[in-house]
């Protein structure tokens, strides 16, 4: 059984601890907050950190809190909303001709290529030749690539895994966009995580009660970080969809990425752990 702390920072900001699993939020608003920022989390165990998304407003927040994004060794990318890759222009210009460094990019492999070609090519590839060519994304990534992996559920998602160092990752397929969720053609691929097979983290998905039910099953998922917005409809889940869950789920649940008004939603009936709070550490011993 983990034990959870929670702590609020002071700036600098530290990406490293005494070895237990650590997820900051830089942010933990909706994609149009003016108050809270995006919700972009970084994970930290040890020496490693893990920056998962980094959207328009995360350079600001970086920079609040000590840091640019020289400071970003590692990078999940979920899905491609500007509130989730909005930065990552700048993090991939400012490392090459900053600091000429690359970083780890760790993304299914399936969506590479949709990342590269619908959101970030235009204003990273043309920055220079290289020999006849624009520049590609490896000029300015380590790509690691999670291997795929099967789990059984009654319809078809991917599943991927990766290790960094000594963080666990698993990738889910979630279901954020009006489509198909098993339209691989296309770009519709979104994603979740597990982390060190105890946290769930949605990013971002659309009310999703049985495939959520069966994640906290089969991994024995002890915290959740559930997206939330207030009303229902969209490509998130709502507030009173989330209070459907039965309550063996929501006693695991922080909300997040919610509205900036969000002080405005009564929680306190609802068996809920609370709000995800900006700039606090969530320490898991």
């Amino acid at each position: 059984m983990l034990n959870l702390s929670i702590s609020k920072i002071e700036p600098p900001l530290i990406l490293k601890n005494d070895g237990f699993l650590s997820i900051f939020f830089l942010g933990v608003g909706s994609a149009f907050s003016k108050k809270i920022y995006q919700n972009n989390i970084i994970i930290i165990k040890g020496d490693t950190s893990i920056f998962v998304d980094f959207g328009t407003r995360a350079p600001f927040a970086l920079n609040e809190l000590g840091h640019n994004v020289s400071s970003i060794t590692n990078l999940i990318l979920t899905h491609s909303h500007a509130d989730h890759i909005g930065g990552v222009e700048e993090i991939f210009l400012f490392n090459r001709y900053g600091f000429n460094r690359k970083v780890n990019l760790i993304v299914p492999e399936p969506y590479l290529k949709i990342l590269w070609e619908e959101s970030l090519k235009g204003g990273c590839s043309y920055s220079e030749y290289k020999g006849s060519n624009h520049l590609s994304i490896f000029d300015f990534v380590n790509y690691i690539k999670p291997e795929p992996i099967s789990i059984n559920y009654n319809e078809k998602r991917l599943f991927y895994q990766v290790k960094i160092d000594q963080i666990n990752i698993i990738f889910f397929q979630t279901k954020h966009l009006p489509s198909d969720v098993n339209d691989l053609e296309k770009h519709h691929l979104t994603f979740g995580l597990i982390i060190d097979n105890k946290i769930l983290f949605t990013s971002d998905t659309k009310f999703d009660k049985d495939f959520i039910e069966f994640l906290v099953s089969f991994f024995d998922i002890e915290y959740i970080f559930h997206d939330c917005q207030s009303y229902k409809g969209g490509v998130h889940a709502s507030f009173d969809e989330i209070c459907s869950y039965p309550t063996y789920i929501k006693e695991k649940i922080f909300l997040m990425h919610y509205q900036d008004n969000f002080e405005n939603q009564d929680i306190k009936d609802h068996n809920f752990l609370g709000f995800a709070n900006q700039w606090h550490h969530y320490n898991f011993t």
